[in-house]
């Protein structure tokens, strides 16, 4: 195997797995964002939630 398809390999791949990954994060903020807004309106309506 030569050097250029070591290359193109790994870029192939990063081309697959980078996105997913960013996918993943804006997705765990996302829920992180709507949990904490939950928390925030049970707080306004003087409400405990336990985890």
């Amino acid at each position: 195997m030569d050097f250029e398809s070591v290359i193109m390999g790994i870029f192939s791949l990063a081309l697959f797995i980078v996105p997913i990954l960013l996918i993943q994060k804006m997705q765990k903020q996302q829920k992180k964002k709507l949990q904490q807004h939950f928390l925030d309106l049970a707080q306004q309506q003087q409400l405990k939630i336990s985890q």
